[in-house]
């Protein structure tokens, strides 16, 4: 479902029955396969430096996982996960990420409409912030020749009716 690029050229990808799997680019064998999720993994993002990845999935779970080096100036490395959080209600259908020297955050998305954004570089430090699903449409519509009013929010609908003034 997923698949982005390491920095190196590596390969990473997220599949249908929640595996996280990092192929060599020079060879597009598999290093390292991850049971990630408990369900499909609907996106993943990479860190700017190659350092992290951040998986999304229909479990509601996001999960970071982050290379380690196996040996003090060895070469050999494995991914292991480092934090898994339910922050949406339902499942996490998009992710992006920016990486500069100022700000390192990630933004995921789902079903509940709510955006999340994540620290990156503080991610054991900082909190995440929720940002409110502002409506795409407008929450009140009337119609003046029948003198009715609509009003929606959720799942909830109120209509009115406007009588005319008495004299």
């Amino acid at each position: 479902w997923a698949v982005r690029c390491l920095p190196n050229g590596d390969i990473v990808s997220g599949d249908s029955t929640g595996q996280l799997m990092i192929w060599d680019a020079n060879n597009y064998s598999l290093v390292q396969s991850i049971q990630a999720h408990k369900a499909d993994i609907l996106d993943l993002v990479v860190s700017a430096n190659g350092q992290m990845i951040i998986t999304g999935g229909a479990d509601q779970r996001t999960a970071a996982y982050r290379l380690y080096n196996l040996q003090k100036g060895g070469k050999a490395q494995r991914w292991a996960q480092t934090m898994h959080r339910r922050f949406h209600e339902h499942d996490v259908r998009a992710m992006a990420s920016f990486d500069s020297k100022d700000i390192s955050v990630i933004v995921s998305g789902g079903l509940d409409t709510r955006p999340v954004v994540i620290p990156l570089r503080e991610l054991h430090t900082q909190y995440h912030r929720s940002l409110s699903n502002l409506p795409q449409r407008p929450q009140i519509s009337s119609s003046p020749q029948s003198r009715l009013m609509l009003a929606w929010w959720d799942r909830e609908i109120s209509v009115w009716y406007l009588s005319r003034p008495r004299s």
